[in-house]
């Protein structure tokens, strides 16, 4: 099976599991019988380096031990951490299955899956990036200004203290900082090096330049200044006694409202009720909880200060404007992906789209909404995620088909792997078959995907996630749940069969055991899948058999390959199954008493839904709805007025082709006899051209009939004109 060589390490946690290492290899298909050992985190280097003299290219170690206990073990090996994958077998097969067998049969999946998987991941490139030694903190406690000083013996720091917070009112500010000031940060925009914080103050004493002599407290008959030098503006009727007082450096001015923008490298926000930028949440802000119990000034001043100066971080996504529906010839397009972005990556440049990528927080949200995969997000890619699924949901030999009923479950990396990694260590899901998948946010599994994995045979498919997502409100995600749902349903799958499982940001194990009780009934409900494992037989990699999505991986292909199986093994045809939704479907309507079929919608089509095919003595416009992405250029772009685009979604087996749209005859040239234009386009010339001031004679005489000639007919005619006397 593998392209590369691998060299497999099982672990029987000292006896306990019912491994057997010649069944694994046949079962998954591997060359030779991995290596095992009673505890592998405990093994000598000897037993990672008889894989190296075999000429392993790349290692996978099946082990319930946290990746650091074995990777000490592994570098004194000389094996580079980059060619080691990691699976616990004990608690994502053996714990799940209820027997010996079915244990066995559960790693032979998980082993070929992560393999594939490896086998097609592809380097993601770095971004450099260097961030400025400059921080901000905006606190409304004295823990922030505990945080500065630390911070401030290595870094830049600028320190807010929030106007309306009581808390230093008999605090004496002091200078652990490069600068000082009251206030309140109204918006955040920018990035991990070039944040952008907004405040907005009305202080009238200006702590950087206060020299503490505290004249001005006692001269302030309304007690509007605080022993912190704070000014409480409602108390404050400015009679400027305090400004009398003050010791002549001008710190104290009469207060008004003032805004201001200050840039830094980082922001940690320790104020109650802080929110994200926009909905997500960027590299370098720093949100603190207003816990006190959960404040570790150590830890927040180390992660802080390890994200300044040069590095390099990921590259997340990659952007080919060539196939982008964003637009062209100045028309605004597509646009989807805007709105998906909670992190300001994505603008309009003009018509096209910008991508910023040092603000890409790497959410996939964009990649998964982006009909043409102009968007692609780099690892793991579609292509990384398909080869998985392929190589899992493939029945293994001499397996019944339907017997095991398969289901995949999507999670996140945060709440949702907490889930699952805490449901095999109190074994929460036994007798459950499924193949988990991490990526990077919910708002990454796209309906492609979704329909994938039933046509390559899955039982079912659940989306396991934070209930609260760092990366913000998930609009599109329910949208594009329902739409799924409606899907299967229409094809008698049953809208069950997909379910949205939300994990709770507590800490409680209540919350984690809930959410993975949740999962495990959602796939114990689950009967056979609707259909048959793809491809039928024995499992072929990506690419080798040529019926997976090619070498695009395309979302909008993927889904056409998903219902055309569908359309098959059902033999339904369900018609329109969604009216206006905000993914990008649509069907292009043309009135075609108004249209001259000049092609105009054709040329800014960005992915060919639209052709103008020529049949004979005929010409039409033919429209293919499922290759339609609703980016309504066509609309924009059709001089007649007769074009439109009414979102929406239907399958049927004349949606997979194109279908006429508006259809004319074609006209003979009177000179040659060659169609040369359809009769409505040419109508409509003529009809313009009647009456038309400045055209004096030149359509009169020999020259009537020069529009019903064909260009070349056309030209030799107005010569012989020429030739008799005629002045154009």
């Amino acid at each position: 099976m593998p392209k590369d060589r691998w060299a497999v390490h099982l672990c029987t946690c000292n006896g306990a599991l019912p491994v057997s290492a010649e069944e694994i290899a046949r079962l998954s298909g591997l060359d030779g019988a991995p290596s095992f050992h009673p505890i592998l985190s405990r093994a000598g280097t000897g037993v990672f380096r008889e894989g190296e003299k075999l000429g392993a290219d790349f290692h996978l170690v099946c082990c319930c031990s946290p990746r650091e206990s074995c990777a000490p073990v592994l570098r004194e090996a000389g094996i580079d951490e980059d060619r080691v994958v990691y699976l616990d077998l004990k608690g994502d097969a053996f714990w799940r299955a209820g027997e010996a067998g079915d244990g066995n049969r559960m790693a032979a999946r998980l082993i070929r899956s992560a393999i594939t998987r490896a086998e097609t991941e592809r380097p993601r490139p770095g971004l450099a990036l260097s961030v400025p030694s400059t921080v901000l903190v905006y606190t409304d406690r004295p823990e922030g200004l505990r945080l500065a000083s630390r911070l401030a013996e290595q870094m830049d720091v600028c320190v807010v203290l929030d106007e309306e917070a009581a808390g230093f009112d008999e605090l004496k500010p002091g200078r652990a900082s490069s600068s000082l000031t009251r206030g309140k940060i109204v918006r955040i925009k920018g990035h991990l090096g070039s944040f952008r914080a907004t405040l907005r103050t009305r202080q009238a004493i200006d702590l950087d330049v206060c020299t503490r002599c505290d004249r001005c407290i006692p001269a302030c008959h309304t007690q509007a200044i605080t022993q912190g030098l704070r000014l409480i503006a409602s108390k404050c009727d400015e009679c400027g006694d305090c400004l009398k007082e003050c010791a002549g450096v001008g710190a104290i001015r009469i207060p008004r409202d003032e805004t201001r923008e200050i840039a830094v490298g980082q922001i940690v926000a320790l104020v109650e009720g802080a929110r994200a930028p926009q909905s997500g949440l960027h590299t370098g802000y720093h949100l603190v909880p207003a816990d006190d119990g959960a404040f570790d000034l150590d830890a927040i001043a180390y992660r802080v200060s390890r994200l300044s100066g040069g590095f390099s971080r990921p590259a997340y996504v990659s952007y080919e404007e060539e196939i982008c529906a964003g637009g062209s010839a100045q028309i605004e397009g597509c646009g989807i992906c805007l709105s998906q972005c909670p992190y300001d990556a994505l603008s309009r440049a003009g018509a096209r789209i910008r991508v910023e990528e040092a603000c890409c927080e790497g959410c996939g949200g964009c990649v998964s909404a982006c009909p043409t995969s102009a968007l692609r997000f780099r690892s793991p890619s579609l292509e990384e995620v398909d080869a998985q699924l392929r190589a899992f949901l493939a029945p293994l030999p001499d397996e019944p088909p339907g017997g095991n009923r398969p289901a995949v479950v999507f999670h996140c990396g945060e709440r949702g792997a907490e889930a699952l990694r805490r449901a095999g260590e109190n074994r929460w899901l036994p007798g459950r078959n499924f193949l988990a998948v991490e990526v990077p946010c919910l708002r990454f599994v796209s309906e492609a995907l979704v329909f994938r994995s039933f046509q390559l045979g899955a039982a079912g498919v659940a989306l396991l996630g934070c209930a609260a997502c760092p990366n913000g409100e998930r609009p599109m995600l329910e949208a594009r749940m329902a739409f799924c749902r409606a899907t299967l349903e229409a094809f008698g799958f049953g809208e069950e069969r997909l379910s949205l499982i939300a994990v709770e940001a507590s800490e409680e194990p209540y919350y984690l055991a809930s959410a993975a009780g949740e999962l495990g009934a959602f796939l114990g409900a689950l009967g056979p899948a609707p259909l048959p494992p793809f491809g039928g037989g024995a499992f072929s990699p990506p690419g080798e058999d040529g019926d997976g999505p090619g070498g695009s991986a395309a979302n909008r292909r993927m889904v056409v390959d998903a219902l055309r199986a569908f359309l098959g093994a059902t033999g339904r045809q369900p018609g329109r199954i969604l009216g206006d939704t905000p993914l990008p479907y649509a069907e292009v309507k043309v009135r075609k008493e108004g249209c001259t079929l000049c092609a105009g919608c054709v040329f800014v089509c960005p992915t060919n839904a639209l052709v103008m095919e020529n049949p004979d003595g005929a010409k039409a416009l033919a429209f293919n709805h499922l290759k339609c992405v609703a980016c309504g250029m066509c609309e924009k772009a059709c001089p007649e007025g007769v074009v439109t685009i009414e979102r929406g979604f239907a399958v049927s087996r004349a949606a997979l082709g194109y279908q006429d749209l508006a259809r004319d005859e074609m006209v003979k040239c009177i000179g040659c006899g060659r169609e040369y234009i359809n009769k409505q386009a040419l109508e409509s010339i003529l009809g313009r051209l009647v009456g038309l001031e400045g055209l004096g004679d030149t359509f009169a005489g020999g020259r009537k009939d020069l529009l019903r000639m064909c260009p070349d007919c056309r030209g030799a005619q107005a010569m012989l004109e020429v030739e008799r006397g005629w002045t154009p």
